[in-house]
C-alpha cells in the first residue's frame, strides 16, 4: 500500500468529525510541535494541521503549544508512561519528556484570556484510530491502557453559542392535535398504529433563529414552505403525512435533527438541515417524529492534512 494511500485512510474519520469553525481569518494564530521517538523535534505546524506521523508508528513524547500576537495564553499537560500527569505548561515550553523513551499517552489543553474561545483537540491512538475530539481541558486519549498517541491535531473554534429551544405538536387521526414535546420527545404513539397528518413548530430563546418546514402529503406531494407555529400538512382532510424536511437559520453553529416512525419501516436515520426523514412514493403513514437542535460538528475547511 502506498504511503499516501495509508495517509488518506488514517485522515478520513478526521475529516468527517472535525468541529465547526467560522469566521477562519479571526483565529488568534495557534502553533504546536511534537517530540516523537527516533526522530526528535518535528516541525512547528498551525492550528488544524496534524503533528505527528501516525502512518509510521512513532510514539509522541512531548509536545509544545503556543499562542502568538494576542495576549490570550494557553497551557496544557500530558500523561506520560510511569509518570502520569506532568505539570502544566504554557507558551511553548515542554510537557513531556525527551531522552528518556517514555510515550504520552493522553493530553489536556485549556485557554485563558480568550473570551469566545474554545480550544478543540484529539489524538491518535495506535491500534485504535482517532479519539474523540476533546475540548477546553477535557482528556484526549487514555490513562492506564497503555495506547501510545502517534499524532495529535489542536484548533480553535468559536465558543458556542446559545441554542434555541425548540416545542412542537402532531396532528394525529382521529384525534386531533396532541399536546406539545419539546428538545427530542417522541411526539406521536410508535405503538398505536395512528397516523401523523401535519405538524408545527415553534422556536424560544434566539430572537435570530429562523425555522421553515416542509411536509410530504399522502396525493398532494410536497406542500409550501411554512414558517414556526404554523402547520406543515393538513388537518380534517383524512390524508397521512408521509416524509418531512426542516431548515434552520440564524444560528451559526447549530443544526436542527429529526427522525420519523413509519408503519413499517420503524424508525428512520436522523436526518438534519432540510434532508428528507420519511418516504414519498411508497405509501408509508408517519406515525411519530422527534426534533432536537444540537451543535454542528462539520468539517469546514480543507486545512487538515499531515
Amino acid at each position: 500500500m502506498s504511503r499516501s494511500i495509508l495517509v488518506s485512510l488514517l485522515l478520513a474519520p478526521l475529516l468527517a468529525a472535525a468541529p465547526g469553525l467560522e469566521g477562519r481569518e479571526r483565529v488568534p494564530p495557534l502553533t504546536y510541535q511534537v517530540h516523537v521517538s527516533e526522530r526528535g523535534w518535528l516541525g512547528w505546524v498551525r492550528d488544524g494541521v496534524v503533528a505527528g506521523a501516525p502512518e509510521r508508528g512513532r510514539q509522541i513524547e512531548a509536545v509544545k503549544l503556543r499562542l502568538e500576537r494576542t495576549e490570550g495564553r494557553i497551557r496544557y499537560s500530558v500523561h506520560v508512561r510511569g509518570l502520569g500527569w506532568t505539570d502544566w505548561a504554557a507558551g511553548g515550553q515542554t510537557a513531556g519528556t525527551t531522552g528518556q523513551k517514555r510515550r504520552v499517552e493522553a493530553i489536556r489543553v485549556e485557554l485563558d484570556g480568550l473570551p469566545g474561545w474554545s480550544v478543540a483537540y484529539r489524538v491518535y491512538l495506535r491500534g485504535q484510530g482517532w479519539s474523540g475530539w476533546a475540548r477546553d481541558g477535557e482528556v484526549a486519549g487514555t490513562t492506564g491502557q497503555s495506547l501510545p498517541v502517534d499524532a495529535i491535531l489542536v484548533q480553535l473554534m468559536p465558543r458556542p453559542r446559545p441554542l434555541p429551544s425548540l416545542r412542537y405538536q402532531v396532528h394525529v387521526a382521529e384525534r386531533g392535535w396532541e399536546d406539545w414535546r419539546s428538545d427530542g420527545e417522541t411526539a406521536g404513539d410508535p405503538r398505536g398504529g395512528a397516523r401523523l397528518e401535519a405538524v408545527r413548530i415553534e422556536l424560544e430563546g434566539v430572537r435570530e433563529a429562523r425555522l421553515r418546514v416542509q411536509a410530504h402529503v399522502q396525493r398532494l406531494g410536497w406542500q409550501p414552505w411554512v414558517g414556526p407555529g404554523d402547520v406543515a400538512g393538513t388537518t380534517g382532510k383524512s390524508r397521512r403525512l408521509e416524509a418531512i424536511r426542516i431548515e434552520l437559520d440564524g444560528v451559526p453553529g447549530a443544526s436542527i435533527r429529526y427522525r420519523v416512525f413509519m408503519r413499517d419501516f420503524g424508525w428512520s436515520e436522523w436526518a438534519a438541515d432540510g434532508e428528507v426523514a420519511g418516504t414519498t412514493g411508497e405509501g408509508q403513514p408517519i406515525e411519530a417524529i422527534e426534533i432536537r437542535i444540537e451543535p454542528r460538528d462539520v468539517a469546514s475547511d480543507s486545512k487538515h492534512r499531515l
